[in-house]
C-alpha cells in the first residue's frame, strides 16, 4: 500500500499543468461546444435541470466560469512554454 501512495505523491509532484496544454485547450474548444448546444437545446437543459435541480441560468453560468478558468490557465501555460522556448 504503501508504494503506491508514495508513487502518487510522486507523480503528483513531477506534474506540471504546461505538460497538458493540447488537452486544456481541447477541453475549453469541447466545453464551448457544448455550451453552445445548451444554450440551443431546449430539451437537454430540460435533462439537466431534472438531474441536477439547477436553473439553466446557472448551469450556463458554471460552464462560462469553467470556461473562463481554462482560458486563463491555458494563457499562463503558454507564457510559461514561450519562456521556456526563449520567446517573448
Amino acid at each position: 500500500m504503501s508504494d503506491n501512495n508514495e508513487n502518487q505523491q510522486e507523480t503528483h509532484k513531477n506534474f506540471y499543468l504546461y505538460e497538458i496544454q493540447q488537452e486544456l485547450i481541447e477541453a475549453k474548444l469541447t466545453l464551448e461546444k457544448v455550451l453552445k448546444k445548451l444554450c440551443s437545446d431546449d430539451m437537454i437543459m430540460k435533462l439537466i435541470y431534472e438531474a441536477s435541480g439547477d436553473s439553466s441560468t446557472t448551469i450556463i453560468w458554471y460552464m462560462q466560469q469553467v470556461i473562463k478558468y481554462l482560458k486563463i490557465i491555458i494563457a499562463n501555460n503558454q507564457t510559461f512554454i514561450d519562456a521556456m522556448h526563449g520567446e517573448f
